[in-house]
């Protein structure tokens, strides 16, 4: 966030279309507050332990319409000041340093002066700490939650283009380890990972970051192919208890704990009781009928990828992300797998059923809103009177929660699944 980038690539995560009263912002608008972000975090590396600083970026980004990034700022923010606040009553001999970056002992102080220093300094961290907290409440009912419908994957703009895909080198290091034994390979390579899953033309740059794992041989039913051993990582909370300086280490801004975070969610294996990353695992996609099978080992730390059926060479190897959902209806299933997919599942299974119930659709519900049924008399409605009434919405008292259409900062590796 500290360098500029293309205002074309700007996706703001709270879409205009909630708020039509807002005009929005002119290409030179975008630019200004580019810039804008820009001096924030630059003043931020320089001084980060001053609340303010976090706080003006938390508005900047506000401005930007990334609500979930000012919520991270402003409670940064408000670490601070709780920690300021504390160190006034527990330091009565004590100043803040330059930046309230650290505390100055002053044992010949008059304690009358420091006391009174310190009533004027604790008002203006509650000011302050008032200002980060109005910041928290107004933006977390725009926060991007897939709890609240569908999201739409896309990256934040200042991500670097290296981290948006994976390399051929990463690609090839994968299949290194798909051909490992003790990955489960046995009697030599048994699948590979490659580009373009869905043919060419299909997914982002052409469909070459779709990525598909394939038989590279005939394998009979019943094979182990993959002996996935997960991975464990630390998540958010935990990062202050370790040590690490969520201030001053950007490596830990809020923005980049979310794309941690999405992808985390977006590869992550889960059981009704066990959630869980395998790097190996991820890499395989979906299908409601897939053709291979997985079950947990030792303590839902291994992952053991099994054929359900005679795989042919060259036949991309799919997995039901969440077997739980297999007996439940299109709708719902779709529903689920929007956690992992950037839209409603495609996989043979799904098309076949949505087909079915095309067919199926009752008259009544293909020509709803039709004149071919709907001939009732209508109620007459005061503006066919063409009288002037006051607006009707104006004596309604309107939700104070509002539901953007959601925009989850994060490109996913994966697409809907075709078979």
């Amino acid at each position: 966030m500290d360098q500029p980038f293309d205002c074309n690539s700007w996706t703001p995560s709270n879409s205009w279309e909630w708020e039509p009263w807002l005009t929005p912002y002119t290409t030179i608008e975008i630019r200004a507050l580019i810039k804008q972000l820009n001096r924030d975090t630059n003043i931020i590396k320089e001084h980060p332990y001053e609340p303010k600083h976090w706080i003006k970026r938390a508005k900047t980004l506000t401005r930007l319409r990334y609500p979930e990034l000012a919520v991270g700022d402003a409670h940064k923010a408000s670490l601070l000041i709780q920690n300021l606040l504390e160190g006034l009553d527990t330091r009565s001999n004590s100043r803040v340093g330059c930046d309230l970056g650290f505390w100055m002992s002053d044992p010949d102080i008059d304690e009358d002066l420091m006391e009174e220093e310190h009533e004027k300094q604790q008002n203006s961290f509650e000011a302050t700490k008032r200002d980060a907290e109005d910041i928290i409440s107004s933006s977390l009912c725009f926060a991007p939650s897939y709890l609240r419908g569908q999201f739409v994957p896309a990256p934040y703009p200042w991500l670097e283009e290296k981290h948006r895909m994976r390399s051929d080198d990463v690609i090839q290091n994968t299949n290194l380890d798909l051909a490992d034994p003790e990955n489960g390979a046995s009697g030599g390579i048994t699948c590979w990972l490659k580009r373009y899953a869905f043919g060419p033309g299909v997914g982002a740059r052409e469909g070459a970051d779709l990525l598909g794992v394939f038989a590279a041989r005939d394998i009979d039913a019943g094979s182990v192919i993959v002996v996935d051993r997960s991975r464990i990582w630390v998540v958010f909370e935990a990062l202050q208890q370790f040590g690490v300086d969520i201030f001053s280490d950007l490596n830990f801004d809020t923005w980049v704990i979310f794309v941690l975070q999405a992808r985390l969610d977006n590869n992550q294996w889960s059981d009704p009781n066990t959630t869980c990353l395998s790097s190996l695992f991820a890499l395989f996609n979906h299908s409601c009928e897939p053709n291979v099978s997985w079950t947990t080992q030792g303590g839902h730390q291994t992952l053991e990828m099994t054929t359900k059926r005679r795989i042919r060479e060259g036949e991309q190897l799919f997995v039901e992300y969440d077997s739980f959902m297999n007996d439940k209806p299109l709708e719902e299933r779709r529903r689920r797998l929007y956690r992992w997919l950037d839209g409603p599942c495609q996989c043979s299974r799904c098309a076949r059923e949505h087909s079915e119930l095309s067919r199926t659709a009752s008259p009544l519900t293909s020509s709803f809103g039709s004149s071919e049924w709907d001939t009732d008399e209508k109620p007459v409605l005061p503006e066919d009177l063409g009288v002037e009434f006051e607006r009707w919405d104006s004596l309604i008292c309107w939700p104070t929660i509002r539901f953007p259409k959601l925009v989850l900062h994060e490109r996913t590796f994966r697409h809907a699944a075709f078979t």
